[in-house]
């Protein structure tokens, strides 16, 4: 039986993977970093797995490190492209802890039902189900933040990794090998700060439906 605990779905899709030269290269990468996601992120009740080789899909109690997540992906899987559905509602089976696999309900309704809007364009985020009045507004804000990425470079996403993770400028410099200048440069070119602080907002709606 399901409950009713409201929780996040989460399904990606790498862009035109069937395209790919070295598909298994990218299929590597991608489970690498899922690995390391799956560690670090705490608010996941069930893990990021990969359902076919170029799909992955998983389940969160909290959306606090949803975007994040997704950039640590775009960064390792740059230059390939990675869709973010993301549905939120119940589940009407049981939650499985060890890999979110054999699950349903709302929540992977919602979450398949953007991805099929994804797949009509060319944006990388839609959400669903957080039943919000502003939601039309904010996915309008994710297609925005889309139109940007598909332009980056890889030292953008880790730039935008390091900064939402508190990550000093001069640290980032030292990491990428680039001067404090250069960062601040990417920083303000991109409007970096300004993404981030709308994932934060939208973060913020979605862990609000959560308790509706």
């Amino acid at each position: 039986m399901g409950n009713r605990t409201r929780r996040i779905a989460v399904i990606g899709d790498i862009v035109s993977s069937t395209k790919i030269a070295d598909r298994a290269q990218v299929q590597e990468k991608l489970a690498g970093v899922i690995r390391l996601l799956n560690h670090s992120n705490a608010a996941l009740d069930s893990p990021y797995t990969i359902t076919l080789g170029d799909e992955f899909q998983a389940v969160l109690s909290k959306g606090n490190d949803i975007f994040l997540d997704a950039v640590s992906i775009l960064e390792i899987l740059h230059p390939e492209k990675v869709r973010f559905a993301i549905g939120v509602g119940t589940l009407s089976t049981p939650l499985i802890r060890e890999q979110a696999i054999g699950m349903d309900g709302p929540a992977f309704h919602n979450a398949r039902s953007a991805m099929r809007e994804l797949k009509r364009t060319p944006h990388l985020f839609k959400i669903v189900g957080i039943g919000n009045p502003c939601s039309e507004l904010i996915n309008h804000s994710l297609c925005l933040t889309s139109h940007a990425a598909r332009k980056w470079k890889k030292n953008r996403f880790q730039i935008l990794r390091m900064l939402g993770n508190e990550i000093p400028v001069k640290n980032i410099a030292n990491a990428l090998g680039l001067s404090d200048k250069a960062i601040y440069k990417a920083i303000n070119a991109e409007d970096l700060r300004t993404m981030l602080g709308l994932f934060n907002s939208v973060t913020t709606i979605i862990n609000a439906s959560l308790d509706e």
